[in-house]
Order: C-alpha cells, then sequence, then structure tokens
C-alpha cells in the first residue's frame, strides 16, 4: 500500500522557517533562580536597560551619587551614549523578571586586550569627555586601571571587563547581584577569556565580588583623591571608603557548578528555617 508524501505548504514552511530563525536568534541563557533569568543583552531590553541603570545605578552609585552625575545633564547624556557603544559589542547580560518579563540588573561587559589602546578610560578618551562630573569619575578609573597594570599583574593579554553592574532595589536581597558575577565569569570561561576585571564603588560590592572569588588588584581611597587640594568624593556613603580594581583569572567550569550547589544548599537551609519560624507562629 502506498501512501501519499505530505506537502508542505508555502506558510507552513515560512512558519518553521521563522521558528528557526528565532531560536538561533534567541539570547543565550546563562543562569535561572526563582525570581530570575540571566540572558544575553540584546537590542529589545537596551532602552530598560538605560532606564535602569539612569534611575537605580547614577543615582545609587557612591562615586555617581558623590559626585552629583545627575545634576550635570551633558555628563549624564555622555555616560549613557557610552553605555550604549558598550552594549553594542554584544557582550552583556540582564537579569530579567520571572514575575514581569522585565530588566531587573544588567551587567555591562565589552572584551578588552592588552594591544587596545583607545579604551574608554584611555587618556584620549578623557580628554575628549564634555561633562564635568564623567570627567572626574572617568579619571578616577582611569588612574585605577593604571596603577594595577592589570594585564601584566594577571599575566594575560585579553580580559572580559566588567563596566557596570546594577540590580533593581527590589531585588537586591534575592541574589541577582551574585548571579549577574557568575554569568561573566562562565561568559569568560565559554568564550576562553583568561580574566575577569571590574571596578567596585561600594564597601558591599567589594565584599560580594570577594565572596566570588575576585581579589583586589588596585584601590584608591576616596579621602586621598583630590583635585587642585579638594576631594572629589568627599560623601560617598556611609561605609564606603574606597574604589577598587578587583579581578580574577578564569577558573573552570566545576568551580562555577560548584559555588551554584553551595548558594542552592544555603538557600534550601534558609527556606527551611524560615518555614520552621512560620510554623512556630501560628501554634
Amino acid at each position: 500500500m502506498a501512501f501519499k508524501k505530505n506537502r508542505i505548504s508555502e506558510i507552513e514552511r515560512e512558519e518553521m522557517i521563522m521558528k528557526m530563525q528565532e531560536k538561533i536568534t534567541a539570547p543565550l541563557q546563562w543562569s535561572c533562580s526563582e525570581s530570575c533569568k540571566i540572558i544575553d543583552l540584546k537590542e529589545q531590553h537596551y532602552q530598560q536597560v538605560l532606564h535602569l541603570i539612569k534611575h537605580h545605578f547614577f543615582s545609587d552609585d557612591p562615586m555617581c551619587l558623590s559626585a552629583k552625575l545627575l545634576d550635570d545633564p551633558i555628563s549624564t547624556q555622555e555616560y549613557l551614549d557610552e553605555i550604549c557603544s558598550w552594549m553594542r559589542e554584544n557582550n552583556s547580560i540582564v537579569a530579567i523578571s520571572k514575575k514581569s518579563d522585565r530588566v531587573v540588573g544588567a551587567a555591562i561587559l565589552k572584551i578588552n586586550s592588552e594591544e587596545e589602546k583607545n579604551h574608554v578610560f584611555s587618556r584620549m578618551r578623557f580628554q575628549i569627555l564634555q561633562g564635568d562630573v564623567l570627567a572626574k569619575l572617568m579619571n578616577l578609573k582611569n588612574a585605577l586601571m593604571k596603577k594595577s597594570n592589570v594585564y601584566q599583574q594577571l599575566n594575560v593579554s585579553k580580559i572580559l571587563r566588567l563596566y557596570i553592574i546594577c540590580v533593581h532595589p527590589s531585588y537586591k536581597l534575592r541574589d541577582v547581584y551574585t548571579d549577574l558575577l557568575e554569568a561573566c565569569i562562565e561568559m569568560a570561561i565559554v568564550n576562553d577569556i583568561p580574566a575577569v576585571v571590574g571596578i567596585f564603588t561600594s564597601n558591599d560590592t567589594q565584599k560580594l565580588s570577594q565572596t566570588i572569588g575576585f581579589n583586589i588588584l588596585s584601590e584608591i581611597n576616596y579621602g586621598h583623591w583630590k583635585i587642585n587640594h579638594e576631594i572629589v568624593f568627599n560623601n560617598p556613603g556611609i561605609g564606603n571608603y574606597s574604589v577598587a580594581l578587583m579581578g580574577m583569572s578564569t577558573p573552570t567550569t566545576e568551580y562555577i557548578d560548584n559555588m551554584r550547589k553551595i548558594k542552592k544548599l544555603k538557600i534550601h537551609e534558609e527556606n527551611k528555617k524560615r518555614q520552621k519560624y512560620q510554623r512556630q507562629q501560628d501554634d
């Protein structure tokens, strides 16, 4: 008995092609927790990321807050424009809320090499900045990079550079910050980049980074950074004494897997304690 071959209509063929293209272009998912998933940053999320950074990084970051970045519209826009150029490098990642499907965190990343002399914190780039506040921010960050001699210190010719990491305030207690950092390290592993480096401006972010495995490569005390004998960042917030360039050699995938297992176990134990406490309260 002969069977007729099913013919695919032109519309069905187009739908199949579209589905295949969607799979190919879909953002890669790096990790997933109870509250959010970490995926590659795509153009569809650019505006949400810029909004998040403007309202929750520019207003909360110790350096941006102390220098009153948002009071300088030229610096604010210039910084946002620079962030856009970093995002177009297609190395950044975002945390997406499972509940709202909106961006609740972002890590702006770029691959830098020792030969690349025109990176954003170079002297040439600093000289053409128009905004006064942004120039102050970049001047200090440039000094940190120069002080560390990061490529020689880590013995590498290429790094994955973390320029900004920002988490919405309502998600700061949900391990989203460390989830983003872990995803940064995983990205370095996948792309065979030998080191991950970032500038951390608060005591809290420096401590969180150290729990992941980052070490201080260079550090500058806010009170010691002066221009014309005046402290530039004189109010970075309680407990924030310095800005630190931190980095780590890229570990193995087993390192990341083990770190995530420990975190899951910790969350499980905390949930058990919370449930036990709730039962005691109900009794």
